[in-house]
């Protein structure tokens, strides 16, 4: 029985179905797992093929100087990013086997424009960035933890810096979006959330952000934009 099959052990307790079944966190569990970790990390690479594209396109990153990607995998989204924009460079940051992994995967047109960083973004995240984004990350958390992850982006940036928290935003009730149904493997899988706009306006304010406008892209994501509060 997998984590959705254990569903009633999260919506009983409030506690992730995950790790009622294997005595640990996803995370620590993939740590422990590596050839698991691989095909996880595979499954993530394609999938944010499908939509990194669109993010790529929807926002100008032109103006940027050195855009840091947090908890960025093996860089998909960096590498469409700086393959649109030949003025940026990149920080590709993510767990110490997963930037072991993009150092041999990355796109050798890419490559030589973006430095990889291994590291843990709950203990700080790289500082010299004029802009941050984070794809698919904050989902993975509960409200503290994601509070983490922004505070600690806020405190690597430069003041006049910019974050941008790329997530599926869920619409109102009774509406069907897929979001929703990701919620549920948030809830069963990590403890985390998809979340309304509403609850991303209030997550990064107590991150120590403001959001400034929400971009949706077509066929993906939106593009949520904060500044420094």
């Amino acid at each position: 029985m997998g984590p959705r099959g254990a569903l009633f052990h999260s919506v009983t307790t409030g506690k992730t179905a995950f790790e009622h079944l294997y005595g640990k966190n996803t995370f620590d569990w993939f740590n422990e797992h590596p050839a698991a970790a691989v095909l996880y990390d595979d499954f993530q690479a394609q999938n944010s093929a499908r939509t990194s594209e669109a993010v790529a396109a929807v926002y100008d990153f032109s103006a940027a100087r050195v855009i840091v990607d947090v908890g960025g995998c093996e860089g998909v989204l960096i590498s469409s990013i700086l393959r649109r924009n030949h003025t940026p460079c990149g920080i590709l940051f993510d767990l110490d086997h997963v930037i072991a992994s993009a150092r041999s995967t990355l796109d050798r047109a890419i490559a030589p424009r973006c430095d990889f960083v291994g590291g843990d973004f709950f203990k700080a995240v790289p500082e010299g960035g004029d802009l941050y984004i984070m794809k698919y990350v904050l989902h993975d958390w509960d409200h503290d933890r994601a509070v983490s992850i922004l505070t600690n982006c806020r405190r690597a940036m430069a003041g006049h810096g910019k974050l941008l928290v790329i997530e599926d935003i869920v619409c109102d009730r009774n509406q069907p979006y897929f979001a929703k149904e990701g919620d549920i493997n948030m809830m069963v899988r990590t403890g985390g959330r998809n979340r309304t706009e509403k609850e991303y306006r209030d997550l990064l304010a107590n991150g120590g952000f403001e959001m400034t406008r929400v971009i949706p892209s077509r066929g993906g994501p939106s593009v949520m934009e904060a500044t420094p509060g």
